[in-house]
């Protein structure tokens, strides 16, 4: 199996607008990741009898991402700082998850806000934190090649 290194993998924020966008990078990462559900509807009638239908109800999605704080990060990479003021606003921005990998390439973007923000530091280890992106309508799966 040849798969595709995690690495390759960035998670990025618009700090610009989407027709003049401004992407910093969120990293240190050791994790990235893309996660999606839809919710079901229960529809019980008297016809149903002893077993209840289900339908689909509504998709939601997020982003989230692990990093480690990387005191020299250049200006394309976020800083713990930036992290903190973004995790405050209470209005959406563009993500997107990418991969960078020249022979497995995908593109997955949407509009979200950071719902969750901790960062640690365990003893024996580096200060690290984690957020989570809730994603607000529909994400994009953009083909890029």
């Amino acid at each position: 199996m040849q798969g595709v290194k995690s690495k390759d993998i960035l998670l990025s924020v618009n700090m610009g607008t989407e027709l003049a966008p401004d992407w910093l990078l969120i990293g240190c990462s050791t994790s990235d990741g893309y996660s999606s559900s839809r919710d079901s509807v229960s529809v019980n009638t008297k016809c149903s009898g002893d077993f209840s239908e289900n339908l689909p109800g509504t998709f939601s999605w997020s982003f989230s991402n692990t990093s480690y704080v990387d005191k020299t990060a250049d200006a394309s990479f976020a800083t713990l700082d930036d992290i903190f003021e973004l995790s405050k606003e209470d209005d959406n921005r563009q993500w997107k998850l990418e991969s960078i990998d020249p022979e497995y390439d995908f593109l997955r973007m949407g509009y979200g806000f950071i719902s969750d923000f901790s960062n640690t530091a365990d003893q024996g280890d580096y200060l690290q934190y984690d957020i989570t992106v809730t994603g607000s309508g529909e994400p994009t799966n953009i083909q890029t090649t």
